[in-house]
């Protein structure tokens, strides 16, 4: 297998662009769902309840994530490029599979389970694969790529309109599986990308020693747990928004055409966003876990007053507004797992915060759902969805303080070595 040795240049940008497109796939089934899932109340509503049918967003989401810290390993072992293709084959079929499904419980497994395992081998490795040939440019690097997301999201109601109007849910599906068949050429761009080997022998022990001390303290680390309890609450808040806005929108007395556009405003703000402060977070002195925490809390606050809103204007003012600071974090979380644990465990420490998002992701859509279903009002599910935002945005500001303590505990480790 061909190995790239030059960093932050060359090669990376070609990576960089095919994340791009691998992201924006992502981008656009996270999205996609939620207009699908107003077409699928129409077929299946008589028979399943508004929070059994969001289940199907909600196995996607944590069917790839839960299985994140089992994805880090293969990764390890098999490295980036041979992951990315087996999740091309799971997202290929699970599309296809789910043209055909004739109920809710065949959507589970072929939409739910089959493309969520796809969608997070996607996830985990465009992402690490970045990350891997950037050093010094990293944050931007993920920046631009992780942009392929909001430019998906931005994109998802009128190609989701368009393709639904013309060959219906099921034909949209089969269309989805074409655009995950691309995935398998982006996979085979996904070159490792070695360090250069250090001369010195004594330095090559060092570090040797400090990755082995890591690897066995990676789940002692007060700064990740904490990350990873934040992310937990973060993820249970922050997913309703995309699964429920269409639904709520109609609810309200919205049109299903311009239900399906409201996303799109919050994908163009996140858009702009995520470059702009995947810029922002390359700065000296900028603490990208303060940005990405402080972003988390804001954005439960909005979604908090997104809660109060009933008109197509004020909707589309506060999805924008949710939208820009989704993306001003977003664009950094995977550069605060490097801060917080280092290049050489990211994929671990990835696969362990995808799983983590995934048991938010699991309960936090259904649980929109009912409690829509218990109260009849949309207001509800925001501002509990709000508020669970906010509590995730506590505790990852507490791995601040933690992370002096454990630079201070390194720094003497090193000393020591």
């Amino acid at each position: 297998m061909e190995v790239v040795n030059r960093r932050d240049g060359g090669w990376g940008w070609v990576v960089v662009a095919s994340s791009f497109y691998a992201n924006l796939v992502i981008g656009l089934i996270l999205s996609g769902f939620s207009i699908l899932y107003v077409e699928w109340l129409d077929v299946f509503g008589s028979d399943s309840p508004t929070g059994d049918i969001a289940w199907i967003g909600s196995i996607n989401l944590c069917s790839g994530n839960l299985l994140g810290l089992l994805f880090g390993v293969l990764v390890d072992v098999w490295g980036c490029r041979v992951v990315a293709l087996i999740g091309a084959v799971a997202h290929t079929l699970g599309f296809l599979a789910s043209a055909c499904a004739p109920s809710v419980g065949v959507l589970y497994v072929t939409f739910g389970v089959l493309a969520g395992i796809g969608s997070g081998l996607t996830m985990l490795t465009c992402n690490v694969i970045v990350l891997q040939h950037f050093e010094e440019r990293k944050a931007l690097a993920s920046a631009i790529s992780l942009s392929g997301v909001s430019f998906g999201t931005l994109i998802a109601g009128p190609f989701f309109n368009v393709l639904i109007e013309a060959y219906g849910w099921r034909g949209c599906l089969m269309i989805l599986a074409g655009l995950t068949l691309n995935l398998f050429p982006v996979a085979l761009t996904y070159r490792p990308c070695t360090r250069r080997a250090r001369t010195e022998s004594n330095t090559l022990i060092k570090q040797r020693l400090k990755s082995r001390l890591c690897k066995m303290s990676l789940f002692r680390k007060p700064t990740f747990i904490l990350c990873l309890f934040g992310n937990l609450f973060m993820a249970l808040g922050h997913f309703p928004v995309y699964s429920h806005t269409p639904n709520r929108a109609v609810h309200y007395g919205i049109g299903r055409s311009n239900a399906a556009l409201l996303l799109m405003y919050l994908g163009a703000t996140a858009l702009v966003s995520r470059l702009i402060f995947g810029c922002v977070a390359n700065l000296p002195g900028v603490n990208r876990i303060m940005q990405y925490a402080g972003g988390i809390m804001v954005a439960g606050g909005l979604q908090i007053v997104y809660a109060f809103t009933t008109t197509y204007f004020a909707m589309a003012i506060s999805l924008a507004s949710i939208g820009f600071v989704v993306g001003s974090f977003l664009t950094v979380q995977s550069t605060v797992l490097v801060d917080l644990v280092g290049i050489e465990l990211l994929p671990k420490a990835q696969g362990a915060l995808f799983t983590v998002i995934g048991s938010g992701s699991l309960l936090g859509t259904p649980l929109a759902g009912y409690l829509f279903d218990a109260t009849g009002r949309y207001d509800v599910p925001f501002l509990v969805s709000g508020s669970l935002e906010i509590v995730g945005s506590v505790f990852i500001l507490a791995t601040v303080a933690f992370k002096k303590s454990e630079n201070v505990q390194a720094q003497e480790l090193y000393v020591d070595i």
